[in-house]
């Protein structure tokens, strides 16, 4: 699956925050956290030779291997890769390291709290404000150059402490959707989920993006949601994976109303680029696929191979999907249980969605807290984040080798990778 293309472009955006709130987010991640976190990148730049006209490029000054030329891409993510010291969110180019934009974000850093637009040409960001009241706002930034639009206040925010997509845009690129908690009581035992909840109402706030606000809400009935991997459909209507409710939702946002609900047993989810299909995955390596046409569960799976100890080994880590819907790539530690209660992964498996069979293993340099692939699936880019300092590293890796393609002595997270937008 290496490819070569007629372009080498690579962009790539990242939130940062120290490694010490990064650390102790990951170990958060133990105790059922499902969400964001982000890592100071300091990157050395990297500028590969062409080799003549053989369409590969020599190894560069660095020492690194020569690169396969790549599909165009841009990978959100955090800090500069071409100056030290930058961070917030920066667009960085690969595989030259340069820098094309940058933004300042205050306060706890939601990096799983972004989306972007499907032309690829604006982002929105939820983050606060550390004032004495935390002010919570979505920032419309344009990409590349990441200059804001918009600021919006945002009502009712959602404190990340691990990864999962509390954003989503709907795919006219009109709205926006952003997930609210807002707790209005003390815990208490839930029969139907067995476990302590706090009394909270939880719905979608909807941003209108022609006036740049916030305009109306929506609310949905009890059980808790928790915190929703929350996802936009070619139809207009949401997904909404709760994994404390453990419920598929489906919501009609113009009538502000769910229109179905399936009981399902995974954390994580992946949506299919046409929007026709859910993958859930649960901590011991099952999946269900979910068919949102139809709103039944189709097909499962066991990824774990015969005799692979998994239970649980799939760390709460986003799933990913190629941009042809045809491979799903789930991080996996199997036999480590010590990884997934930080977060990280030894091995990324790759599932080939037409049959639900497991493909292939890339291998991992290091154990990894992050990763994302290439939208052709022919790279991908993976990070340790957690680990001594004088270890914490970034890879580019080709699939299904596990390959080096490039190394930085830097780690970086919360990585979005997709195609560049079109000048």
């Amino acid at each position: 699956m290496e490819g070569t293309c007629d372009a080498p472009a690579v962009l790539f955006v990242v939130m940062s925050v120290t490694h010490r709130a990064v650390m102790w987010r990951a170990i958060g991640l133990a105790f059922g956290a499902t969400l964001l976190i982000g890592v100071v990148a300091l990157v050395q730049q990297i500028v590969p030779t062409t080799d003549g006209n053989s369409g590969t490029a020599s190894a560069d000054v660095a020492g690194n291997p020569p690169l396969p030329l790549l599909s165009p891409m841009m990978l959100l993510a955090g800090g500069s890769l071409a100056n030290d010291g930058i961070s917030g969110l920066v667009a960085n180019e690969l595989p030259n390291g340069r820098q094309l934009g940058q933004v300042a974000i205050g306060g706890p850093i939601q990096g799983s709290a972004l989306a972007v637009s499907p032309d690829g040409r604006r982002a929105f960001m939820l983050d606060a404000l550390n004032q004495r009241r935390v002010e919570w706002r979505l920032n419309e930034l344009e990409l590349p150059s990441l200059r804001v639009l918009q600021r919006a206040p945002y009502p009712d925010g959602i404190n990340l402490n691990g990864q999962a997509t509390i954003v989503a845009v709907a795919h006219d690129g009109a709205e926006v959707f952003v997930e609210t908690m807002r707790i209005t009581g003390p815990s208490r035992f839930d029969p139907q989920l067995r476990v302590g909840q706090p009394e909270s109402d939880y719905g979608i706030a909807v941003y209108d993006v022609a006036r740049g606000a916030f305009t109306r809400s929506i609310n949905l009935p009890a059980p808790w949601c928790g915190v929703a991997e929350l996802y936009a459909l070619p139809d207009g209507r949401l997904v909404a994976l709760c994994p404390t409710g453990h419920q598929v939702r489906l919501i009609d946002p113009k009538t502000g109303q769910q229109v179905g609900s399936m009981s399902v047993s995974g954390e994580k989810g992946a949506l299919s680029p046409d929007g026709s299909t859910l993958w859930v995955v649960t901590s011991s390596g099952q999946l269900q696929e979910i068919d949102l046409v139809r709103g039944v569960i189709g097909r499962t799976a066991s990824l774990p191979a015969a005799g692979e100890n998994c239970g649980p080994c799939v760390p709460l880590q986003r799933l990913h999907v190629s941009k042809d819907g045809r491979t799903l790539f789930v991080a996996a530690a199997p036999g480590a249980p010590e990884l997934r209660a930080t977060g990280r992964a030894s091995v990324v498996w790759m599932v080939d969605t037409s049959t639900l069979q497991r493909v292939a293993a890339v291998p991992l340099p290091e154990p990894a807290f992050d990763n994302a692939p290439s939208p052709d699936g022919s790279a991908l880019l993976v990070s340790t984040v957690v680990a001594p300092l004088d270890r914490q590293t970034s890879w580019l890796l080709a699939v299904p080798s596990g390959r080096k393609l490039r190394k930085w002595p830097r780690s970086v997270c919360c990585l979005y990778v997709l195609p560049t937008p079109i000048p």
